[in-house]
């Protein structure tokens, strides 16, 4: 694991009627704020100007699955009002 924090919601969890978790939560097991946060494999950045928290890596040729992409997605990268952590230069406007 690339952290010594702890893994919690897993794909697929559910948290309420109807709702199922769509990802893998990691917590990175500093104060917040602090965790730096690094890329699972090299892709094209995304990033929505209207998204605050989230960011996309598209990796165009997945190394375990040869000729198909994987999108990664990294969410909840703000704090409790909304601050993004996310620096400013990572925005995408289409």
């Amino acid at each position: 694991m690339p952290t010594s924090g702890y893994v919690a919601y897993l794909w697929d969890d559910s948290f309420r009627m109807g709702h199922r978790h769509q990802g893998i939560d990691i917590f990175g097991g500093s104060g917040v704020g602090i965790t730096p946060v690094y890329v699972a494999y090299p892709g094209y950045l995304s990033r929505p100007a209207d998204w605050k928290s989230s960011l996309i890596i598209r990796i165009p040729d997945d190394p375990l699955r040869s000729g198909k992409q994987i999108w990664t997605y990294y969410t909840h990268m703000a704090d409790s009002d909304g601050n993004s952590y996310v620096v400013p230069e990572f925005r995408w406007d289409a």
